[in-house]
């Protein structure tokens, strides 16, 4: 390379602010087209060959600086602040499309991905707040007009029942079915369910007679559906005979009086497992009466109302908790 063409390529590495990696894919680029340089002579030329050399030679430079450019363009790598960016930026469009969901998880990657960028962090967890406030303030509203209608609801079920509380033993008091009442069905089994004032489910077996029975589950059968239910709240004691009670409390005893009303028309067995005296396994079984099957299968309605209306209410104070949380935040959008 001669001297001249050094200068040339310093004062443009200089005057385009190239780093010494474009430096060198410039020098490569005049060695690329150095044999076609080196027959462009201007010793014993024309004029206008000359002028025709040099329009040339001008032409192969300008080829220089503009591939030198564009390789320039092409090896620049965004920075972690400026990805970050990005991300945060498609993050809000997907937001004003109210695909919160979708936003939220670009907002998790900038914190997982960039954990340097704390400006960018911020921004996302400002927003990310934003959209928690939006979606607890749609939460509440929908929440509770779902509770206003269904609220109405419980009162032509609620006349079928009869409300009890023993104000020294209970915490809650409890809905009992009238057909259900316990006093009258003392000296037999069956199975009792009620709805507590908590909107928690409960169905209790009942056993009573002249040999001991420890039961540890409930068998359902009608037809050839079958189906077994273990409890781990049992309590036995002896007065006049043999009694033993299960309890089953919740998605389990909802499960229960769903199986009953699904088999309303048919006749339902019962069959109580446990384990005697002897440590031998014994069962007893009894059907379902027509009023138990209706009383049972009431029970069953109201218990998922309730049901339904407890998560409604915990839904909303969650959200009112939600709402009082971000609004104490100085940097909520």
């Amino acid at each position: 390379m001669s001297k001249s063409t050094r200068v040339f390529l310093i004062k443009s590495r200089y005057f385009l602010h190239f780093s010494s990696e474009n430096y060198l894919h410039l020098t490569f680029f005049y060695y690329l087209c150095s044999p076609y340089w080196q027959k462009l002579r201007f010793v014993n030329q024309p004029l206008n060959e000359r002028e025709h050399n040099m329009n040339t030679r001008f032409c192969i430079v300008a080829l220089l600086m503009a591939a030198s450019t564009w390789m320039i363009s092409c090896s620049h790598r965004p920075t972690d602040a400026e990805q970050a960016e990005l991300l945060i930026q498609q993050s809000y469009e997907l937001a004003q499309q109210g695909r919160y969901n979708q936003a939220k998880i670009l907002l998790d990657s900038v914190h997982s991905t960039y954990k340097k960028c704390i400006s960018q962090r911020k921004a996302a967890q400002a927003l990310e707040d934003s959209i928690g406030y939006i979606e607890a303030q749609r939460t509440l509203v929908y929440s509770d007009s779902l509770l206003q209608l269904m609220l109405p609801q419980t009162d032509p079920l609620l006349k079928k029942f009869r409300y009890e509380k023993s104000e020294q033993y209970q915490d809650h008091g409890q809905y009992v079915h009238r057909l259900l009442s316990t006093g009258s069905n003392t000296s037999r089994c069956f199975l009792q369910a009620y709805v507590s004032d908590n909107r928690l489910t409960t169905v209790k077996s009942y056993y009573f007679g002249n040999a001991s029975l420890d039961p540890q589950a409930v068998e359902m059968s009608a037809n050839d559906d079958q189906q077994s239910f273990e409890s781990k709240n049992a309590h036995c004691f002896e007065i006049e005979g043999y009694h033993s009670i299960l309890t089953f409390e919740g998605e389990q005893a909802l499960q229960m009086l769903n199986f009953i009303s699904s088999h309303q028309s048919d006749r339902i067995r019962i069959n109580l497992l446990g384990i005697n005296k002897k440590e031998q396994p014994t069962n007893y079984v009894y059907y379902l009466s027509d009023n138990e099957k209706t009383a049972l299968q009431d029970t069953y309605q109201l218990g998922i109302l309730m049901n339904d209306i407890k998560l409604l209410e915990d839904a909303i104070l969650r959200a009112n908790r939600q709402i009082e949380y971000y609004q104490q935040k100085k940097y909520v959008l």
